[in-house]
Order: structure tokens, then C-alpha cells, then sequence
């Protein structure tokens, strides 16, 4: 078999359960992402982007937040925006991206329009992640270029195949699905702090659906779409090992379980985690106070270099890729919040003195870690705190707490609606399954919003 056949088959013999063990991993991510949409509903680009979906109303599909209904593709390209725009959204180890911030959205949308239960949505979403990792796989250890963008570029593979398990598409019409989908793939980093690096992925997510949509119809393509000539592979200029992909398709444990989802405790990009983690550990450890604080050196793994983007950010939206603004935040506030990274202007004079105590230098020799970092801190008074942190919070090996997902998941709410409607809708969805057998659970969620989340 093909590799899009075989993803196909996976699809369609996916299956799952309330009881399972993945299915239960999986509620944190799903709920956790929706809680990324609310906050990224409170953005400048997710007015645009629901503003340019409405134009498609007249075809009243989907729901989006605060929008109205409008066409399901768009409906999921908005939502899509908001939930990847605070840089709050999970990650998966093996895709190196975000699937859930594109997916997510995709089966939202689709379970509107089809008016599927939402364990059917969850179902769905989680085939679509259990693809984009087992894609994702065969690029780990290839020299698959840095410069694209995994999240959009191969997890939009995953997107598709969730669009097409909630569109039930049989299962030579999913193998064409990848096929069409395969030739849009697109994204690469160069937009990163800016607010198309947003809209590429709510652009894959209208591609999936989309794509799906055009499969269903009975459009065809290559079964050789990934590795024959002139495919995927070749287009991107790889020697690609495909056993990765078929060793977990044909019997690997689910991602949600084995290694899990990185869940992000920080709105700001996973490669400055580790550096934050250790601040924010030492100045609480020490009793540090901003003018106490001489010297922050960072000494990061290769990893973190290739994120730290904007070492001199001028922007809110540059400060999500800048350990010296995070690490200020972090100094000044004890915390970093949403809000921050809103700003049109990095301009605040207390902010630019404590970046300009910050420096961040690479450390050849840190191997065995995830955007490891090793952090001293230089007090006035001669003291030399250091820390080194190989996983941070939020990694599979250094987990959030179910208790802390929903505390995010309440913060993010509580920018949409109010404090008491948000924790009203944080218990009813972390504490109760009550919601996997409902309907529409967007307009349950915008119900919340008015404070009416039971009528």
C-alpha cells in the first residue's frame, strides 16, 4: 500500500471510546485548545479573519464565536486564527508544531454543519492528530528544512483526515483527500511574529476542509502523491525513512499517550519554556526583586537559537520569539499574560532595562534535552544563582496537572466572558463528560459568554 492508502485505512478503522485511556489524555488537549480560541477571540487578526468568514454567511453552517454563522471552511479558518494566536496552543513532540490549533477548529466547524455529538467531534479530532504525528515522524530525523512550517506544512495531512472521518468519506475518497491535500501544503517561518504566521494556519484549516469536501465530490489524485516522483518527498528535497509512519500505523501507541502533548503554561513560543521555568523558579526561590538583579545569562540549547527570532523585539507579537522580553515580563511581573504580547510597541522603560540584563549565548553541548536551557542570575550584591532545566512545564515528562489545565483554560475564558461565566464553563467541562453527548458545543460555549450556559 501507498502511504496516503495506508493513512486512509488507519482513518477509517479508527476508532474509539469515553472509556479509553487516549480519549481521556485527548478531552485536556481538545479543551485546552478551545480555551486557546476564546483567548485569540480578544486579537486584532481574529476580527479580521471572522470579519472576512462572514462574508460567507449567507451559507449558515458554522458558528463562530461572536460571529454569527457562516460557511464551515471559513467558520474553522477563523477559529483556527484565534486558537494559534496567542502562541498558547499545545504541540506534538514528533510533528515539531501545533496540531491541535488547526484541527481542532476543522472538526468544530464540521460538527455544526453535520450536527455531530461532540464525542464524535473528539473522535475525530484525535485520528487527525494520531496522522499528523505519524507523518510528522518520518521528517524527525531527515534534514527536512527549518525554514517550514511543520505545523501547517505536515499537519495539515492531519487536519484532512479529520475532516474526512467527520464527513465519513470512504475510504478510497480519504486516499484522494490526501492526495489533494498534499498538493497544498504550504508555510514556512518567515512570517513568525507577525500576524500571518496566524493566518497560514487558519488558511490549512479552510485547505482541509475544503479538500475533503472536493474528494467527497469525487475528485482524484495521485496514489503516489507522497513518495513517487516528483512527490512530496522530492518536492521538498528529503531522503525520507517511511518505516516511522508505518511502524505506528500498523499498531504504535497513541500519541495522546506515548510521549503525549506538550500543553503550554506560557503564551509565548515553547523554545523560551525552559528559560521562563527557571526565573521564574529563582526569583521566587530567592526573594528577588527587579533591582536586586544584575545579570540574566541563558545558555540554551540549538533549539532555542532557532527560535529566538527577535533578540531586540519592537512588538508584542516579535516579544513571543525574544527571551530577553519574556524574561523581563517574567522579572517585573512574576508572570507572563496574554496582554502583553498585544502590544503594538515595546516601549515601557522598566521593560527595556530589564531586557538589556539579558543575554542569551548557544551551548553546543546541551544534546539531551527539549529547548534546554541552563540560566545564572548575577544579584547586586555578588550572589550567583544558577538553574538548568532540561524539560519544561507542560512537557510529557513535566506535565501540567489536570487542575492546572483548567486554571488556564478559566484565564483564557475570562478574556472573552466574565470571571464567574468562565469558571461556570471550566467546571462544567473539566469536571463533568456531560458535554461529549452534546450538540453544537460552540453554542453552548457562546451561551456561556451571556451567562446562560444551562439554558
Amino acid at each position: 500500500m501507498t502511504i496516503t492508502e495506508k493513512m486512509a485505512a488507519y482513518v477509517m478503522e479508527y476508532g474509539s471510546s469515553k472509556e479509553d485511556l487516549a480519549m481521556q489524555a485527548a478531552k485536556c488537549n481538545f479543551l485546552d485548545t478551545v480555551g486557546c480560541i476564546l483567548a485569540g477571540t480578544v486579537t486584532s487578526q481574529f476580527e479580521l479573519a471572522r470579519e472576512y468568514a462572514a462574508k460567507y454567511g449567507s451559507m449558515k453552517e458554522s458558528l463562530i464565536l461572536g460571529g454569527g454563522m457562516t460557511e464551515a471552511g471559513h467558520a474553522a479558518l477563523a477559529h483556527a486564527v484565534a486558537a494559534h494566536a496567542c502562541d498558547y496552543d499545545d504541540m506534538c513532540v514528533y510533528l515539531n508544531g501545533h496540531p491541535s490549533a488547526l484541527i481542532v477548529p476543522v472538526v468544530l466547524a464540521l460538527g455544526d454543519c453535520l450536527d455531530k455529538m461532540t464525542w464524535e467531534v473528539l473522535e475525530a479530532y484525535m485520528v487527525g492528530v494520531e496522522i499528523a504525528s505519524a507523518f510528522g515522524r518520518m521528517f524527525n530525523e531527515s534534514n527536512y528544512s527549518k525554514a517550514w512550517n511543520q505545523t501547517t506544512t505536515l499537519g495539515i495531512v492531519g487536519a484532512v483526515a479529520a475532516a474526512g472521518k467527520m464527513m465519513e468519506l470512504s475510504q478510497e475518497e480519504m486516499t484522494h483527500a490526501f492526495g489533494i491535500v498534499l498538493g497544498e501544503s504550504s508555510g514556512n517561518k518567515a512570517n513568525f511574529g507577525t500576524m500571518t504566521k496566524d493566518l497560514t494556519v487558519g488558511m490549512a484549516a479552510l485547505k482541509a476542509v475544503k479538500c475533503a469536501e472536493f474528494a467527497k465530490m469525487g475528485f482524484t489524485s495521485s496514489r503516489l502523491v507522497t513518495e513517487g516522483n516528483n512527490g512530496f518527498f522530492q518536492s521538498i528535497g528529503n531522503v525520507v525513512s517511511t518505516r516511522p509512519l508505518f511502524d505506528f500505523l500498523e499498531g504504535g501507541e497513541s500519541v495522546f499517550l506515548c510521549p503525549g502533548l506538550v500543553i503550554k503554561p506560557y503564551p509565548t513560543c515553547r523554545g523560551n519554556h525552559n528559560v521562563m521555568d527557571i526565573i521564574l523558579k529563582l526569583i521566587k526561590e530567592h526573594s528577588l526583586e527587579p533591582n536586586d538583579i544584575q545579570m540574566v545569562s541563558c545558555k540554551v540549547q540549538s533549539t532555542v537559537i532557532d527560535t529566538e527570532r527577535y533578540p531586540n523585539p519592537q512588538s508584542g507579537a516579535e516579544g513571543k520569539f525574544s527571551i530577553a522580553y519574556c524574561a523581563a515580563l517574567c522579572i517585573l511581573n512574576g508572570r507572563l499574560d496574554i496582554l502583553d504580547f498585544l502590544k503594538k510597541k515595546i516601549s515601557d522603560p522598566s521593560v527595556l532595562k530589564q531586557m538589556a540584563k539579558v543575554t542569551v549565548t548557544l551551548d553546543p553541548t546541551m544534546q539531551k534535552a527539549r529547548f534546554g536551557a541552563d540560566v545564572t542570575i548575577k544579584t547586586r550584591t555578588g550572589a550567583s544563582f544558577q538553574l538548568a532545566s532540561c524539560y519544561a512545564k507542560g512537557d510529557p515528562l513535566n506535565p501540567m496537572s489536570k487542575e492546572e489545565v483548567k486554571n488556564k483554560f478559566t484565564y483564557n475564558a475570562a478574556l472573552k466572558m466574565k470571571m464567574e461565566c468562565a469558571e461556570k464553563l471550566s467546571d462544567w467541562l473539566f469536571h463533568t463528560d456531560e458535554w461529549m453527548d452534546e450538540r453544537h458545543i460552540l453554542k453552548r460555549i457562546e451561551n456561556a459568554a451571556w451567562g446562560e450556559l444551562f439554558s
